[in-house]
């Protein structure tokens, strides 16, 4: 068997190291820290039953002393020796089958970066003399038997150790001429980009390809070994790669977003020339590509303010998302920059992010929504704060909704506000939004509890007279109409979303999308919105008196108790209406009261009868199986008359097919 030892003062590096070795294949990893200088180190594998890591604080240099103490810890087998900035190669799994115990053997090395010995073509180290600066670490094996102590104060001890091993062991030595070993792998195929050159990645399972004739106004950068999307994503935020050319099987992930499917071509041969100019330039230009009215971007915009933890709400609901074309801006206007790292290191693991920061505080959440809108790239704008989460399929709803109304320019879901860990409804009492929204709770399997789902009021001359009328979240605009009316007006500290919205419903038709998409949180010190009230009704009052004149009729007669008995032809809705397919129903059934025998009758009956339905309850909700809730929704109304019941039913439920009304009303 083999042993492998590593010695270590680059921590950092070990998982990508553990990610390629082939532990069914060794009888140890051995991982010796240099803890000379007082150095210290966390313990990273103490689960892991085939590695041990230990310390040594011996002097030398290189590692040196390290691996001479690794080589202590092992008594029978191989050794091969593994740097902490190196990974192993796939194929050296291949060529151990081939190992007899009694030689020593050498083989090739890919390198990334010509030095004044690694001055072979394509790359290639050969490994056929094992002697001083024809050989390096990553390119023998040796028994345990035949090893002796490294050199502790040279840097190229490995081949002077090499050469003594040879030299004491006459004909013992075989040269397998294949690569399977890497030099400085994790180091050096990462190099800096050059400044001013247009980038090109090669992506393939084990061998880079340095094309000789590639155009010269690009870099050709070779990606080889084991990608992960985490990995690309770091790649990808060093060279911003223009184009991926792949080869072989290391392909799936470039799967992830049509933005990067449209700049790859995979190579089922390689052919003598590469012409990469119409991958590039088909996707520089808008709607260039053949298929992009198809897979139009998504770009989500999110300020933060001091986020923490909150921030990997909003991350995990994109990454769950079903339609995967999406970016995600982020400007953050924290005081401090530990908010800013925190996303950053959001940012190299998924390369669909991109992060920004105003060189000041600036505290106008207009202005940092403004910032952030202007550097979006796709088809739609999607506003998502930096601490609530959305249904994993807001994105392609919001595709599906936009390809059935392209005249729409604004479109909006339904939301429900939750407080943050316990998940208690948040709710205004009923007939709030200017009397035409209302709290129906609805079962959510991803809090697992029914959640107070808030039905968007639609746009009229008294909804759009004050913000508590207008869409709450999610708000998504066609990017050409948001730039069309201005963006976010960069001097309004709070209701700049008012604002936009009576803009937005200036220029293009609504849309609204009868599902609840979005999650809102109440935070635990209260949120920023409850504290700046009295400046928020200020602006809004300013605001609506503003655009007045240009919105539809409004008579302030109706009296606000008696809101939710407006007459509809006073106040028409104008906006566009969109149910999701998986919603859409053949029959509601409205219930008032149900007993919990005549509640799971109905459910029986209509299960039985094959059709897509729902049940709504008016009044208290039986407790009733889990199994049963996501049939079922209620509202405890309090209104007892009989016509004006079945009337409010009409009005607040998003009903697709019949709606029947059973029961005593």
């Amino acid at each position: 068997m083999i042993t492998i030892i590593t010695p270590c003062y680059r921590p950092n590096n070990l998982p990508d190291v553990f990610k390629s070795i082939d532990f069914n294949k060794i009888a140890e990893w051995i991982i010796v820290y240099d803890t000379t200088n007082n150095r210290k180190y966390e313990r990273q594998f103490n689960k892991e039953p085939k590695i041990r890591e230990v310390d040594c604080c011996d002097p030398g240099i290189a590692g040196n002393a390290q691996r001479n103490y690794g080589i202590t810890l092992v008594s029978e087998g191989f050794i091969y020796f593994l740097d902490d900035d190196n990974i192993m190669h796939p194929n050296f799994w291949n060529i151990i089958n081939k190992l007899d115990i009694n030689h020593f053997y050498t083989f090739d090395q890919r390198f990334f970066v010509a030095d004044d010995f690694r001055t072979e073509t394509n790359f290639i180290f050969k490994g056929g003399q094992p002697v001083l600066r024809k050989i390096d670490t990553s390119m023998f094996i040796v028994p345990r038997t035949m090893c002796i102590p490294w050199n502790i104060g040279l840097y190229y001890a490995d081949g002077i150790f090499i050469e003594e091993v040879a030299r004491m062991n006459p004909g013992k030595h075989i040269y397998i001429p294949e690569i399977a070993g890497y030099y400085n792998f994790i180091t050096d195929s990462i190099k800096p980009p050059v400044s001013g050159l247009q980038n090109v990645f090669f992506i393939s399972d084990t061998e880079p390809l340095f094309y000789p004739t590639i155009e010269k106004h690009y870099t050709w950068i070779p990606v080889i070994g084991e990608l992960s999307y985490e990995r690309l994503s770091k790649l990808y935020q060093i060279y911003k790669p223009l184009a991926y050319f792949t080869y072989g099987s290391t392909t799936s992930i470039l799967n992830k977003t049509f933005n990067m499917r449209k700049r790859w071509v995979n190579l089922t041969e390689i052919p003598e020339k590469l012409d990469v100019c119409p991958t590039i330039f088909s996707s520089m230009f808008p709607g260039a590509h053949t298929y992009d009215s198809d897979w139009p971007l998504m770009s989500i915009i999110t300020t933060t303010f001091n986020s923490g933890k909150k921030i990997l709400r909003p991350l995990q609901s994109l990454q769950a998302q079903t339609y995967t074309n999406w970016e995600w801006i982020i400007w953050d206007d924290s005081k401090d920059d530990v908010t800013y790292k925190q996303l950053l290191d959001l940012q190299e693991k998924d390369l669909r992010i991109r992060v920004y920061k105003a060189p000041m505080h600036s505290g106008y959440i207009g202005e940092m929504k403004r910032l952030a809108g202007s550097l979006a790239t796709g088809e739609y704008i999607i506003e998502i704060d930096h601490d609530d989460d959305f249904h994993p399929n807001l994105l392609q709803w919001i595709y599906d909704a936009g390809k059935e109304f392209p005249e729409a320019g604004f479109f909006y879901t339904d939301c429900a506000e939750l407080t943050e860990e316990t998940y208690e409804p948040a709710i205004y009492g009923e007939f709030f939004g200017l009397g035409y929204e209302m709290h129906i709770f609805r079962w959510s399997k991803f809090h697992n509890c029914y959640i107070p789902s808030a039905n968007a009021a639609p746009p009229n001359g008294l909804t759009l007279s004050h913000i508590v009328g207008v869409p709450n979240h999610a708000r998504i605009w066609r990017t050409s109409v948001y730039d069309k009316i201005g963006r976010h007006n960069q001097l309004f500290s709070v209701a700049d979303d008012y604002d936009l919205i009576l803009r937005s419903y200036l220029e293009a038709p609504f849309c609204h999308i009868q599902a609840c998409a979005y999650y809102q949180y109440r935070n635990r010190d209260g949120n920023f919105t409850f504290h700046r009230n009295a400046l928020i009704q200020h602006n809004v009052k300013h605001i609506y008196n503003h655009y007045r004149h240009r919105l539809p009729f409004h008579d302030w007669s109706v009296q606000l108790k008696e809101q939710w008995r407006v007459d509809a032809v006073r106040h028409p809705e104008t906006h566009k209406k969109w149910i999701p397919l998986e919603l859409q129903l053949d029959v509601t059934i409205a219930l008032t009261n149900p007993t919990l025998d005549e509640l799971q009758e109905e459910i029986n009956e209509q299960n039985a009868s094959g059709k897509r339905f729902h049940i709504f309850v008016v009044g208290q909700l039986p407790p009733i199986s889990d199994d049963f809730k996501p049939f079922v929704s209620w509202w405890d109304m309090k209104s007892t008359d009989i016509a004006e019941r079945q009337e409010y039913v009409k009005r607040f439920l998003h009903v697709s097919g019949e709606l029947i009304f059973k029961g005593k009303w």
